[in-house]
């Protein structure tokens, strides 16, 4: 058997798991295991090798060993050692040498030999020192990493220990022999075969030594090699002494390793091999053998002459070797070129065997993630943690099935092979995939490294390269006065016979003859020539000479001097002016070169320079006593934009001095591209005169050329300023440095300013970079800087608007303000809601006097640049998205409340209320709002708040009391539909604080028990809550959560068990902790600081206990855990007796024990266990959750899963434990390990998933890829090993239901679709093949039958069908499993193969009733039985029956002696789904004198009558049940209000019952006595959970009311009654929505209107919450009525008049009266609104009426003078002007009107605005009508920001506002002084009172006509009057593109 084998064996993972048969791979073809990829790059061939071997039978281990080679061949094309390397190395490493022959001789032999062979110092001094040698590095080497050769450092011995604390490493990795073998190894490779010295031959003595110059021409040149060894960790590290015992073959612990591994390392060269950790952290693995390691250096004792540097900087030895080790290299042999390797071993891989604390004692922390080897051709590119990060962002972009170990390699070439340069070396890269592949974390840590690599290598030219000119160009002839305007950019167009030919400058191209050609090939084969290896700049970037032609250098050298000199004299000097080129002529020089050149002005001479006199001159520069005029005689070629830059700030030069540098660089590069530009100018039109457009298209093209060169400068004054402010971070423990980068930010923003204000930066790139920098800085840190950054440019970023009351600034895009805006306030609100500014590793604790200090500070500058804004800028900056509004609107408020002492703050505040309106109207909220909605008060009461508020009809009871409840989001929580997008719904609609409070109390009410999902719903809102707004403060969350806990411990029994079912609860906290939302740490300190737990009369602290022991403990919080039960024992030792963190890990190891002993295959030793006698908490049932799935998961030999397995769990994770999230996890886990048995097993995990769906859609990770598995483990897998279910069997309602619930996954992978849609045309045909083929009955029948010979044709299938029925339903009594399974199918076959007959015969099976309830449920849970069968022979008491039956023994059903014949998750479920299909009909069976079905009705109604789907025949079947039964109804509305739940038992001690309420249906409160017709004293229990209720009570109670005379009356007191006893609840405006008769609706809203209007004119004191309830239930209803009917909303005549004697009240009332009434105003406004246009309709009828016209006129006189009067509140101002507005134009629209005006409702634009065509204030009709509009209405002004402040003192030097819509009547006239003439009196024009000129026409929209922003016909010169539009923000109208 061969030693090394290029294949490795695994076991397959997708196949039968009971074959044993292993799978032969190769390992160069394995691309999920090993990466290879290598490229030649620049180079003519490719000298990297590798190599990938298995090495068995070797002395390293017993098991089979992974050898992985990188090899960096080097010398001549004819060197061929990589390639011996890479095919013979593994061989010898692999080779077992025969018992007794690797001994210390041998390694003495091989040094005696290369002693005589090459002779030299170094090996003579080793031979002599070999047993020293010996002894250091081979026998004594005893560290756990390998003692590298001639390093001194020794790290000691480091010791492990396994779970049982065994020892199982204690040394080092290696012993003696494996060290010697490597060693041994590698010296004999390297002188049999790189350098040809045979061992076997033996040198006679005294031979000399080789003739090193002649033998390395038979053996050239040499290779690196750097070598991994891996295999399995053997604690004994012995090798197997008997080679002829047989191997373990399988190899699959490379694959998916489960334990520890060895790692072996050896290096000989400077190829890098690294090894990434869990956290993405690169390590180096070895260390490279370059001359300049000082341990190199000690190891050769050489003369330091021998160590040179080359012209690149790298030292050399030999003057020519990169590396002191090598294989081959003859010619380095005798000064110590080595193959000796460097020996490093390291232990790696999975650590679950260990315990934690043995982890950190690993060199990289265990469960590494991947190795990577390269050669020199990629680490000279990449560090080590860019090599690193290359492949991990790659597999984190790409997946982790598509990016395997051999796409990153690949990956990592291409980077290297896209930003190498023309010298760049060969380069390779392996990739080994590891234990931990893709689980590191997703941060990049050198991304912007990588980047600017490639933008440097690829996006930009290199910077020394002279730019090409045309050879003709006259360098006199430039006109550099041009730059901006003369030239345009050649087109595409451009002819090709056009384009001219470039030539550098630097020289002549090289036009050469044969002869001379002949002369040349006879120097060079003379010697005289070899290829460049060093480029110089003496003569350009793209030309290099190295030792050409020696005798001719120097002459050749000055030759080139000479041309410089003339160059640089006589071409590339320019002078201050230049001439005209059109008048070149002329004499006269007057266009300068640039604006940057004042008069005189010439630029330096260029000149090439080393590196050194390079910085020699710039040192000069930077020193103040050297004058400018020596230093400025010249400047060197190579200083170039961010060169230049970076030297000016490093170097610290005098910011004039730097200018003038920076300036001379720039017009260097201008003057070249324009030197370019005429040459191409000149070239292209040579012969032929310069044409205009020639000469204008070549401007323009100019004009690009420079533009682009000052973007590159801004560009790189951009990327040195971002990189500076992010350095920051990394000095900030680092005094000196950091006192360092503050000299060099502060210079080079004082740089950058001179820059900035001399146009040396594109302002417009630079403001618009500088904004987004600002905001993407989320380091507290860097904020301090870039804000002051900020301030420096705020002025001109801004730039001030002379006219503070024109809104649209002509100098700033609004665009770019805005987003200041934006960024100025996200800020302001990430840093309020910061706990601290501090991040200071010195800081143990935070210092809150420093940290307050610092947010102040940086508040201030934020408050100061959003008043400035305020002052300066358009309202439109601060108009937001409605999520961004809900956040920024506290802000602002309290940045109005700091301005209190800012000049004109008043006004600035009435602005806020202005634009706080405008973005509620965006948001289209018409509710009424506080104008303190944003101050500290609220905030302060809020956090008061009580959400549990005794009732005001039964003292002793509480109820839910939230302010402000959201009964949208409680109908979507009710319903929450699998397909309902709720990432989009908190996006669009964030949660407040109370809306978390209803969220939380809402998922652990009882009467939301059904929603199994309710928990892990509330976990993923909130977690979206806080992921999708960027800087949300979690710790209130987690305050808020905590404060209810503290209010829900206070409630009494009774209380509790009506509004919270504790274990809910419990599983709520525990799923909040998993996702870190909250923290028991957290709790507990709020336990010990509130104080409760030392109170002796405090009880809820024995809540606050049992919640604690329920809660999941970390063993971090034992100590704090056990101290609150401790603080209890004075009161009752029980709880610290009982359930300390020592009792509680004591009972779960008890359990531990107990399932380890019992271990059974299919889960039984789990039911064995009965958790209630062990009294366990839910916390210890989580601890032992995590522990039952690392323990079924982690087991080495995996077994097929059956269907007990599969229900035993369910029942042991999800009944028994309540941890449904750790059943999933074991799912997707034998889901993905193909380890489901059979059909049956299948159909089990179907029904979970089906009955559990919303689970399904929140628990499984990824659904694509668990469907593909799916489909493949039924397709490909069981369709072969259970073919017989395989064809009885369909799955299609599955398929249904997953391509129903996540069309985006068939969406986003076609692939699954298409499987998906084949599977379901396969199952469809095999269901009709079975209807229709009898001989495959007949072959399946057989097969069930266990080939017993039935005849289809003489099939009884009568008998066939009672047999097995009869043997279905005997199994509870013989328990014969197969019997049972076996009637099971043959009764499924015959149902699908004949369903008529089936059908039939089970009906007269129902009818002769010989059966039990629990044989139907038997047969419904199998499949064979249908509700809807037994509703069509026996009706529906039996259902109703069977339904009962669920209830009362559904605990019954999941025992262990029906686990084999029941299948209850189907039952529940299929159960469930009829009742939701006949839902109306099954409460209507209900008898409610019956108890068991008055439960269940109960059951039935709280968990189906809050869904919106239901909500309608819910109402119905009360309603019907009041009308009938009016007797036992109370009692049933009094168990729907304050439902309890089921009777479960809870978590408690018997002696605290009181405290832990058992959740019993009877808890012997009092029921309520009450009269159903006249009662109103339910409604004192209203809340939000039992709103649906009380919907359906109203209903019933209106319906009883306006059949009696009077029902009018009894209608208002029964609604006023229902508000007073709620307490004003606003709950009580949602009563009302299931009314359907619109007649009642107007009846409703005439009531509260009326009412209201009533109080308003007696002066009756009207409180907040009564206003909400008024607003929002006309609001509601009137929505409803438009919905019904298009007709319009009226009102009576008596509340048209209290409307008008309101609007008379509000003008005859002083300012304070308005003020305090600013509500009730509201609320009116918004009523009128409501009514509008029936309210207008009125008006202009009556207008038209003579005897009622002047009331009217009155009524419009009061509005305008109540618009004039609101200044106090922009809101209602606004509202008003609304109406107004609406008002003006309907009145224009119908006296202007030719025929009978029409509704207002129908009005559009096209008649409004042609109806027009007097523009007197008298009108006149079609039907000789007048009416006179009150000129007062006309006059209504546009409505500008000056409305609402302070009016502008008139100035007679006032130019006014240039833009105005001004109406034309007679009384005005032209400018000219004559009257306008008839054409013009027909129209409106937009006048410009500037130049008194009109602009355009004018075509008014009615703002109430306008329902959308639609393009009209003539949009150009269409605009509406709309107060959004034009009028609101006085905005110019510009026929422009916005962008």
């Amino acid at each position: 058997m061969n030693a090394a084998q290029s294949f490795i064996h695994v076991r397959p993972t997708g196949g039968n798991v009971f074959n044993n048969s292993l799978l032969k791979v190769s390992l160069s073809r394995f691309p999920g295991l090993i990466g290879h990829s290598t490229s030649r790059v620049s180079r003519r061939i490719n000298q990297d090798t590798f190599s990938l071997a298995m090495l068995r039978n070797t002395v390293f281990s017993s098991d089979p060993v992974l050898n992985m080679s990188v090899f960096d061949g080097h010398g001549t094309a004819e060197s061929n050692v990589a390639l011996k390397l890479s095919h013979n190395l593994h061989n010898s490493l692999g080779h077992m040498d025969p018992r007794g022959h690797l001994v210390p001789q041998t390694l003495f032999q091989l040094l005696e030999r290369y002693r005589d062979t090459f002779g030299g110092d170094y090996w003579e001094s080793l031979y002599e020192g070999r047993e020293q040698y010996y002894d250091r590095f081979i026998r004594h080497c005893n560290t756990k990493q390998e003692q590298v050769l001639f390093d001194q450092s020794n790290q000691g011995t480091r010791m492990l220990f396994d779970h049982s604390g065994n020892l199982i490493d204690k040394n080092s990795l290696l012993n003696e022999k494996q060290r010697l073998k490597i060693i041994s190894s590698f010296l004999q490779f390297d002188l049999e075969q790189c350098c040809g010295i045979p061992l076997t031959e033996s040198l006679p003595k005294g031979t000399a030594p080789l003739d090193l110059d002649e033998w390395s021409l038979k053996f050239p040149g040499g290779s690196t090699a750097s070598s991994i060894l891996l295999s399995k960790f053997d604690p004994s590290g012995h090798p197997p002494e008997d080679l002829s015992l047989p191997l373990v073959d399988d190899q699959s612990y490379l694959v998916s390793p489960t334990g520890l591994l060895k790692l072996i390392v050896t290096q000989v060269g400077d190829s890098k091999i690294l090894i990434c950790d869990s956290n993405g952290v690169a390590h180096s693995l070895s260390r490279p053998h370059h001359p300049d390691q000082n341990r190199e250096y000690e190891r050769l004792q050489t003369r330091s002459d021998l160590i040179s540097k080359d012209s690149f900087g790298e030292e050399r030895f030999l003057n020519n070797f990169a590396n002191t080790r090598s294989f081959g290299d003859v010619i380095g042999k005798r000064d110590g070129i080595s193959a000796e390797p460097d020996i490093y071993s390291y232990l790696i891989g999975n650590t679950s065997q260990l315990p934690h604390s043995e982890k950190s004692k690993l060199q990289f922390g265990g469960d590494e993630c991947f190795i990577v080897m390269v050669t020199d051709g990629v680490s000279d590119w990449l560090t080590d943690q860019e090599i690193v990060d290359l492949i991990t962002s790659t597999v984190n972009l790409r997946g982790l099935k598509h990016a395997t170990p051999q796409f990153v390699a690949d990956e990592v070439i291409k980077f290297i092979v896209s930003i190498a340069d023309r010298h760049a070396d060969n380069a390779t890269c392996l990739v080994l995939r590891l234990s931990n592949w893709g689980n590191w974390p997703t941060y990049d840590r050198t991304g912007a490294s990588r980047e600017q690599k490639l933008f440097k290598y690829i996006l930009t030219p290199p910077e020394d390269l002279h730019p090409y000119i045309a050879r003709d160009l006259d360098p006199n002839n430039d006109d550099f006065n041009q730059f901006r305007s003369d030239a345009r950019r050649r087109t595409s167009e451009t002819r090709d016979s056009e384009q001219y030919e470039p030539v550098y400058p630097d020289f002549d191209r090289w036009s050469h003859s044969p002869e001379e050609d002949q002369i040349f090939m006879n120097f060079v084969s003379k010697g005289y020539y070899t290829t460049s290896k060093v480029n110089f700049e003496s003569i350009s970037a793209r030309s290099s000479l190295h030792e050409s032609l020696p005798k001719a250098s120097d002459q050749l050298g000055e030759q080139f001097s000479n041309i410089l000199k003339i160059r640089e004299e006589k071409i590339n000097r320019i002078p201050a002016t230049v001439t005209d080129p059109q008048n070149s002529s002329s004499n006269e020089q007057t266009n300068k070169i640039y604006y940057l050149a004042g008069p005189g002005f010439a630029l330096p001479t260029r000149v090439t320079l080393t590196d050194n006199r390079k910085e020699a001159w710039l040192h000069d520069l930077s020193k103040p006593y050297v004058s400018l005029q020596s230093v400025s005689k010249y400047i060197p070629h190579g200083l170039k934009r961010k060169r230049v830059i970076e030297r000016c700030y490093k170097k610290q030069i005098p910011l004039k001095r730097a200018m003038w540098l920076i300036k001379c660089c720039f017009l260097i590069e201008v003057q070249q591209s324009k030197i370019k530009h005429s040459s191409n100018l000149m070239k292209s039109h040579t012969g032929t005169p310069i044409s205009p457009s020639s000469a204008s298209s070549s401007s323009s093209n100019m004009e690009s050329t420079n533009i682009h060169l000052l973007k590159e400068w801004t560009e790189s004054f951009i990327n040195i300023l971002e990189k500076l402010v992010f350095e920051m971070s990394q000095y900030y423990n680092d005094t000196d440095k950091l006192k360092i980068w503050k000299i060099e930010i502060s210079y080079f923003l004082k740089l950058l300013g001179n820059c900035y204000s001399v146009n040396l930066i594109d302002k417009g790139i630079f403001h618009r970079w500088l904004i987004e920098f600002v905001s993407k800085v989320e380091n507290f840190e860097l904020l301090p800087i870039t804000l002051h950054i900020l301030t420096i440019f705020w002025d001109n970023i801004t730039k001030v608007n002379d006219h503070s009351n024109q809104l649209k600034s002509s100098h700033s895009s609004n665009f770019l303000l805005s987003k200041i805006t934006d960024m100025l306030l996200h800020k302001y609100h990430a840093i309020s809601n910061a706990k601290s500014m501090i991040n200071d590793e010195r800081y143990i604790i935070n210092d809150i006097k420093k940290n307050n200090k610092l947010k102040d500070s940086i508040l201030n500058i934020l408050t100061t640049m959003i008043i400035k804004l305020f002052k300066e800028q358009s309202l439109e900056v601060f108009l937001f998205p409605p999520s961004s509004w809900e956040l920024y609107k506290p802000c602002l408020y309290e940045i109005i409340n700091k301005a209190q002492f800012i000049e004109n703050a008043d006004e600035i505040r009435k602005i806020l209320e202005l634009i706080s309106y405008r973005n509620e109207t965006l948001k289209n909220t018409t509710l009424v709002t506080d104008d303190k909605e944003g101050s500290q008060e609220e905030a302060i009461s809020n956090e008061q708040e009580s959400y549990f508020q005794n009732s005001q009809v039964r003292p002793d009871v509480q109820v839910i009391k939230i302010s402000r409840v959201d009964s949208k989001f409680t109908s979507l929580l009710d319903d929450n539909s699998v397909e309902f997008d709720w990432t989009q719904y908190i996006e669009h609609n964030p949660l407040s604080k109370t809306e978390i409070i209803q969220l939380v109390l809402w998922s652990i009410h009882p009467s939301r028990l059904s929603h199994y999902e309710s928990n892990q719903l509330v976990a993923k809102l909130l977690l979206l809550q806080i992921n999708s707004f960027e800087g949300f403060p979690e710790y209130e969350i987690e305050d808020t959560l905590w404060s209810l806990i503290f209010q829900i411990a206070k409630l009494n029994s009774n209380n509790l068990s009506n509004m919270i079912h504790l274990e809910s609860l419990y599983l709520l906290l525990n799923i909040l902790i998993t996702y870190g939302i909250i923290k028991v740490s957290t709790y507990v300190r709020k336990l010990i600081s509130s104080g409760i737990m030392y109170l002796q009369d405090s009880n809820d602290k024995f809540f606050h206990v049992v919640l604690l022991i329920n809660l999941k403990i970390s063993p971090l919080m034992k100590s704090q855990y056990n101290m609150v039960l401790r603080n209890v024992m004075e009161f009752d030792p029980y709880y610290f007796e009982n359930y300390s963190f020592d009792k509680l890990a004591i009972k779960v190891d008890d359990i531990k024990e107990r399932i380890t002993e019992n271990d059974i295959n299919d889960g039984q030793a789990i039911n064995s266990i009965n958790l209630d006698e062990m009294d366990l908490p839910l916390g210890g049932k989580i601890m032992l959750a995590e522990w039952y799935l690392n323990h079924i998961c982690s087991n080495v030999n995996l077994q097929p899963v059956n269907r007990e397995t599969l229900f035993n769990n369910f029942k042991f994770f999800c009944l028994n434990l309540k941890v449904s999230h750790h059943f999933y996890k074991w799912c997707e886990f034998i889901v993905y390990h193909q380890l489901l048995n059979d059909i049956e097993t299948m159909a089990l995990l179907i029904d979970i998933l089906i009955s559990f769906q919303k689970l399904f859609s929140q628990y499984i990770n990824d659904h694509v890829l668990f469907m593909k598995t799916f489909l493949f483990i039924y397709n490909k897998i069981l369709r072969e090993t259970d073919s017989i279910n395989f064809q009885i069997i369909s799955f299609l309602d599955f398929w249904k239901f997953f391509m129903k619930t996540f069309p985006m996954a068939l969406i986003i992978d076609n692939d699954l679709r298409n499987d998906l849609s084949v599977i379901h045309e396969e199952d469809q045909v095999k269901r009709q093949s079975l209807e229709q083929n009898k001989e495959l009955v007949q072959l399946l029948m057989n097969k069930i039958s266990e080939n017993k010979q039935i005849s289809v044709g003489n099939l009884n299938f009568v008998e066939l069908f009672q047999n097995n029925l009869k043997i279905l339903l005997s199994y509870k009594l013989q328990h014969s499993l197969p019997d049972f399974k076996r009637a099971k199918s043959v009764l499924m076959l015959l149902k699908s193969s004949s369903a008529h007959d089936y059908n039939k015969f089970m009906s007269v099976f129902l009818k002769r009733k010989n059966y039990t309830e629990t044989d139907l449920v038997c047969l419904i849970s199998n499949k064979l039985l249908s509700l809807e069968q037994i509703k069509t022979t026996l009706g529906g008491i039996l259902i109703m029956k069977l339904l009962v039956y669920l209830e009362e023994k559904s605990d019954e059903l999941f025992s262990e002696q029906h686990t084999h014949f029941i299948n209850t998750i189907y039952y529940e479920h299929y159960m469930i789904e009829y009742v939701r299909s006949n839902y109306k009909n099954v409460l209507m069976l209900c008898d409610l004198k019956d108890p068991d079905q008055y439960k269940l009705l109960t059951r039935m109604l709280t968990k189906y009558g809050p869904s919106p789907k239901f909500v309608d025949a819910t109402a119905e079947v009360i309603i019907q049940m009041l009308n009938e039964n009016k007797e036992t109804v109370p009692n049933l509305l009094d168990d729907l209000i304050q439902y309890k739940g089921p009777e479960k038992r809870e978590f408690s001690d018997d002696r605290n019952s009181e405290l832990n309420p058992t959740e019993s249906e009877d808890d012997g409160d009092e029921d309520i006595e009450m009269d159903l017709d006249n009662s109103t004293e339910p409604y004192g229990l209203l809340d939000f959970t039992n709103l649906w209720v009380f919907q359906a009570y109203t209903l019933y109670r209106i319906d009883q009311i306006k059949r009696q005379e009077d029902h009018g009356n009894l209608l208002s007191t029964f609604i006023f009654d229902v508000i007073e006893v709620t307490q004003y609840d606003g709950l009580c405006s949602k009563i009302f929505d299931g009314i359907k008769d619109m007649n009642i609706v107007l009846e409703i809203i005439e009531i509260f209107e009326r009412s209201l209007f009533k109080q308003i004119l007696n002066h009756t004191a009207i409180s907040k919450n009564y206003l909400i309830i008024v607003m929002e239930s006309i609001l509601s209803l009137s929505r409803k009525v438009t919905e019904v009917t298009p007709k319009t909303l009226t009102m009576s005549n008596d509340s048209l008049e209290l409307l008008i004697s309101i609007i008379s009240f509000f003008n005859k009332s002083d300012e304070t009266t308005l003020r305090e009434n600013e509500s009730i105003m509201d609320v009116v406004m918004k009523i009128f609104t409501i009514h509008q246009e029936y309210i207008l309709k009125y008006i202009v009828d009556e207008l038209q009426n003579i005897s009622s016209a002047e009331t009217m006129k009155t009524l419009i006189h009061d509005m305008l003078c109540l618009f004039e009067r609101l200044s106090f509140s922009p809101r209602l101002k606004l509202i008003l002007y609304e109406i107004l507005s609406s008002l003006k134009s309907y009145t224009i629209y119908v006296a202007t009107s030719d025929s009978e005006h029409v509704p207002v409702e129908n009005l559009n634009v096209a008649t409004l605005s042609s109806s027009r065509h007097n523009s007197q204030n008298t009108y006149f009709s079609g039907k000789n009508h007048t009416f006179d509009i009150p000129k007062e209405l006309l006059r209504l002004p546009p409505l500008q920001i000056s409305s609402f402040i302070n009016k502008p003192r008139e100035s007679k030097n006032s130019t006014g506002i240039p833009l105005g819509i001004t109406p034309m009547n007679q009384e005005r006239e032209s400018t000219n002084g004559d009257l306008y003439n008839e054409e013009e009196k027909e129209k409106w024009f937009i006048f410009d009172k500037k130049s008194k000129s009109y602009i355009s026409k004018l075509k008014t929209h009615a703002y109430y006509n306008i329902n959308s922003y639609k393009t009209y016909p003539d949009q150009v010169k269409s605009i509406n009057n709309a107060c959004y539009n034009l009028a609101l923000f006085d905005a110019s109208f510009e026929n422009k593109n916005p962008a």
